[in-house]
């Protein structure tokens, strides 16, 4: 195994950790997320380049004919690219700077990998879609309704995910892919121009009154750094 190859396997075990540590927490949590309950699948997702390297190789192995969906932006022209990182944004609020402003269209259309109802990814679905839990229907009330203190668990997982892959990327799900891809037919494009580049963690964005209940998954977390220190 080369080092780059190497390096990857020690980022993806290290974000393989974090999901560990997040199913953990998430025990303690009752959501009513369920089988064909598609609500959120929106092509919205955003996700880093680790989390892109993994859906690749499933895509690969289980779907190789299905790159020609994805790699047509087109099919999903309304879908959410960030400006910022979740990284970036808790120092921009560290030190209370100016925060880009992003919007969101929520007709966006569905996810380019929801098929009848299914996620056709299900195994290797990025965190965003993990995380993406309530105590209650979506459909019944319009949006999700999340405890305060699984959001902030969201947060951190996060920036954990994007300190491990901190060399990389984060964008949307589809231009994450098409940028791993790299295929013949879209070499030709600046395919990071709506990529943002990834950050290590500067401060976390935790609320006073969930830094006790946190502060063991935070150690648990610090076993994900151990692994991927350059």
């Amino acid at each position: 195994m080369n080092t780059a190859n190497y390096q990857l396997s020690q980022r993806i075990q290290a974000y393989l950790h974090v999901l560990s540590v997040y199913a953990t927490f998430m025990q303690n949590h009752v959501t009513v997320c369920r089988r064909y309950c598609s609500h959120c699948c929106t092509s919205n997702v955003t996700m880093s380049t680790i989390e892109g390297n993994i859906i690749n190789s499933y895509l690969q192995e289980h779907l190789p004919l299905y790159w020609r969906d994805i790699l047509n932006p087109e099919s999903n022209p309304k879908r959410f690219q960030p400006k910022m990182t979740i990284n970036q944004l808790a120092r921009y609020c560290y030190e209370d700077a100016d925060i880009p402003e992003e919007s969101i269209e929520p007709q966006s259309g569905e996810c380019p990998f929801l098929k009848n109802h299914e996620c056709m990814i299900y195994e290797v679905r990025p965190f965003a879609c993990r995380s993406f839990v309530s105590k209650e229907l979506c459909a019944d009330h319009g949006s999700a309704l999340v405890d305060p203190i699984v959001l902030t668990m969201n947060e951190l997982c996060m920036q954990y995910i994007e300190h491990i892959d901190r060399n990389g990327f984060t964008g949307n799900l589809i231009d994450v892919l098409r940028y791993l891809k790299r295929s013949e037919d879209v070499l030709q494009e600046n395919l990071t121009e709506h990529l943002v580049h990834n950050s290590p963690i500067h401060v976390l964005m935790i609320p006073n009154e969930h830094q006790q209940t946190i502060l063991p998954y935070i150690e648990q977390l610090q076993g994900s750094m151990a692994k991927t220190k350059k």
